[in-house]
């Protein structure tokens, strides 16, 4: 039986479990942006915010490792509609742009 794990107001949308089963990565729009949040699948807790940036997010997956989480995002310099591809850990930090010029479903 499906039962929510999160009831902050805002809107959630592209869910990805981890590949150990044990956590859901998804963006949220909480705050009046879309940030990655992580939640144990077991609930309980609030979902942890992943990222602060300030452009939209787009969840892609995670890696193998289950260690961090690719998404797209709006964040080139020279051409602002373009969407790059970056890597986060899972615990938070600073982004990191993947080594490809552009990309949105990595």
């Amino acid at each position: 039986m499906a039962t929510p794990l999160a009831s902050p107001p805002g809107q959630e949308s592209y869910p990805r479990f981890s590949p150990d089963g044990r956590t859901i990565a998804f963006v949220g729009n909480y705050d009046g942006n879309y940030d990655l949040y992580t939640l144990p699948v077991s609930g309980g807790v609030p979902p942890f915010r992943v990222t602060h940036h300030p452009t939209r997010e787009g969840l892609t997956d995670w890696p193998p490792d289950g260690q961090s989480l690719i998404f797209a995002a709006f964040a080139a310099k020279d051409y602002p509609v373009m969407v790059e591809l970056f890597t986060v850990s899972a615990g938070g930090g600073l982004p990191e742009k993947l080594p490809v010029p552009y990309g949105m479903d990595g």
